[in-house]
């Protein structure tokens, strides 16, 4: 009976890339794991079993170059490649071994293989259930076995993961070997980057003993810090995850926070499940990396897409923009259109300046707004404006009340200590707080701050902000950012009668392509001579383009009202579904963006339970909804339908049974 190993190995690795060629002291994985196995006295042969793509070419050339035995056949059908390896190489038993395990034993090999020929197994492995460590897994069985999968395994899973449909099959001779002690808890194998620094750093400690599993555990027991290094639960993680959290892994390693924004990191939701990466959006539906297909009743893009994704208007407009070249050294008239309109929504306004991020409009307000009040150029703000140093320049004391009170991920940390103090916050509101900050210090001449978030304004609150502004002389910028646009065409200040120096639109002006404005009067907008704010792509084409094919789309569909009336229409529906089922809720924020919040001790605990089961039905939700135009009727109703099941679970579970359903989902903040 030939024997032969097949090694599972390949390149383009989602979470690390290149792993195999990873060296831990002078050799690689792939060199460790060859000079390991050439010391089996019960192997007949071993083979590296590849991908024939281009991106394991690199691979196929170093094995080659080496004399290392490999074999090339599907990507994505690894069975279909195991089968045609084990073909060539005629192998009547066949034991499994994947490339990123370094501490391969072959002891361990050759122990199985004689208990698998003693016992006329049909499968035999050290992993179902494991008492070893993660990276010594090994699995063995006929070629038979083999055949039978290759030809009725059909799932990509079973595909994808070769012996799963053959661990499925009751009939079998099977059989599972342990250790005598239980060491399931360390995991030496190589899958992430924190996993190949564990073993570099060992080896730094250790040296080449780092190769023998049972000499590294006797050190670790030594060194607790490394050791807890070392263990981990995550055990066969990558099986059950898809492309796309792979990927979050490696991107971790290589972008900053993993991404470039915080609302979209998707480790701030409470689902092990929820998708990270999008490969197309239309409507208000987005596919997924391997094409699966969810309705988005979540934020639309973080509020940008009122007319949903793919508007073809929109998106006409800007294939327009890139055919005729979308930046010169000349500017383009699209700005001086676009000021325009925004100057006719907001005829008090005298002039317009552009960004193409929140951020950076509220820093250009904030600066012109600086130069306008000469000594006073104090900050006193509520909402959320962004970023900038600005706006985290708080005191050191402050910022644990700022986080609890309004905004949980602020922080001041990487601010020059001589900004600290030049901005302050105040309750919205609360007029007392407000009035009273402006007491206390002279310095302040700039009150900034959302025209609403949470809350709808209460006892003329705006217009007593506003009449105190003008009394003191203070400048009053509105940020609208978020609110624009969705209960009118233009601002939402204009529905409190409001008449601000400056405000800020954002978000939805471009339906998902990057364009802000700063409105202002005269006397501040011209200071924009005095100073120097400038950016290279803030002159690019296509950000006024959408911005001028979404302001025409909106304006003739009166967008607005639309996604008011499906607010006001689902919020009536949490209200009935919370009564019929006993739960309690707070709804906040205006009907096109609408959040609500369960007033119970449990609500994160609730929260991951709705995130987590309309998932089950390929609906993104939270607790909160930004409305587009593309939410039809049916598809709310859908979605009312999902979320009425998700109600009466909560409602009809006991707790225990409600933490057990969310399983090993931790609650904390970001940070």
């Amino acid at each position: 009976m030939r024997k032969v190993a097949i090694i599972q190995a390949r390149l383009n690795s989602s979470r690390l890339p290149n792993k195999v060629l990873l060296k831990i002291g002078k050799l690689s994985i792939i060199e460790i794991i060859n000079k390991k196995l050439k010391k089996s006295k019960r192997l007949d042969d071993f083979v590296f079993c590849i991908p024939d793509d281009k991106e394991n070419f690199l691979l196929r050339n170093y094995l080659k170059k080496r004399k290392i035995n490999y074999f090339t056949g599907s990507n994505k059908n690894v069975l279909e490649r195991y089968f045609k390896t084990a073909v060539k190489y005629k192998a009547d038993t066949i034991i499994r071994i994947t490339s990123d395990c370094p501490l391969l034993d072959v002891d361990l090999i050759d122990e199985m293989i004689v208990n698998f020929e003693r016992d006329e197994l049909d499968f035999y492995d050290n992993n179902s259930p494991s008492t070893f460590p993660d990276g010594l897994d090994i699995e063995i069985f006929s070629f038979k076995m083999l055949r039978e999968a290759k030809r009725k395994a059909k799932s990509d899973f079973d595909l994808e993961y070769v012996t799963t449909f053959m661990k499925r099959l009751k009939t079998i001779k099977r059989k599972n070997f342990t250790y005598k002690n239980d060491l399931s808890k360390f995991r030496f194998t190589v899958d992430e980057s924190s996993d190949f620094n564990n073993f570099d750093s060992a080896y730094k400690k250790i040296g080449t003993s780092v190769y023998d599993w049972k000499k590294l555990i006797l050190f670790l027991k030594k060194d607790k810090k490394l050791c807890s290094s070392f263990i981990s639960d995550k055990r066969n993680e990558g099986a059950f995850q898809n492309k796309g959290q792979k990927i979050w892994l490696h991107a971790k390693n290589l972008i900053g926070g993993g991404n470039s924004m915080i609302s979209k990191n998707p480790e701030i939701y409470p689902s092990k499940d929820w998708p990270v990466y999008f490969s197309k959006a239309s409507g208000c539906h987005i596919w997924d990396l391997e094409g699966k297909k969810y309705l988005d009743f979540t934020t639309m893009g973080i509020g940008t897409n009122i007319l949903g994704y793919k508007n073809k208007l929109v998106d006409n407009s800007v294939l327009r923009a890139i055919n005729k070249g979308n930046v010169s050294t000349l500017n383009c008239i699209e700005e001086v259109e676009l000021a325009e309109e925004l100057l006719k929504i907001d005829s008090w306004a005298s002039k317009v300046c552009f960004a193409r991020t929140g951020g950076e409009a509220n820093a250009i307000a904030i600066r012109l707004a600086r130069l306008q009040a000469g000594k006073r150029t104090k900050v006193l703000a509520c909402g959320y404006h962004g970023w900038h140093d600005w706006y985290l320049a708080s005191k050191n004391k402050e910022t644990k009340k700022i986080q609890k009170d309004q905004l949980p991920l602020y922080s001041n940390k990487g601010i020059p200590n001589e900004l600290k103090g030049s901005i302050e916050f105040f309750e919205y509101n609360n007029i007392k707080d407000f009035s009273d900050k402006l007491k206390k210090d002279k310095k302040i001449g700039i009150i900034k701050m959302e025209t609403m978030r949470n809350e709808f304004p209460k006892n003329n609150f705006l217009q007593k902000i506003q009449k105190i502004a003008k009394n003191k002389n203070l400048i009053f910028i509105l940020d609208e950012c978020t609110t624009g646009f969705r209960e009118r065409y233009g601002g939402l200040y204009a529905k409190y009668n409001l008449k601000p120096d400056m405000v800020i639109y954002g978000k939805a002006l471009g339906n998902g392509y990057a364009i802000t404005a700063v409105l202002g009067k005269k006397r501040i907008m011209e200071n924009y001579y005095k100073s120097f704010i400038s950016s290279t792509f803030w002159s690019e084409r296509i950000g006024f383009c959408s911005a001028l094919a979404t302001l025409k789309a909106m304006k003739k569909i009166k967008s607005w009202k639309r996604i008011t009336q499906n607010g006001i229409f689902v919020r009536k529906k949490w209200k009935l579904l919370a009564q019929k089922y006993k739960l309690k809720i707070n709804i906040i924020g205006i009907p096109a963006l609408s959040s609500f919040v369960f007033l119970n001790e449990n609500r994160n605990i609730y929260n991951a339970i709705i995130t987590q089961e309309m998932l089950k039905k390929n609906i993104l939700a939270t607790n909160t909804i930004y409305f587009s135009v593309r939410h039809t009727k049916k598809l709310i109703k859908k979605y009312l339908i999902n979320l009425e099941k998700v109600f009466k679970l909560i409602s009809s579970e006991n707790l225990e049974d409600l933490k057990k359903r969310v399983g090993l989902i931790k609650f904390k903040k970001f940070r």
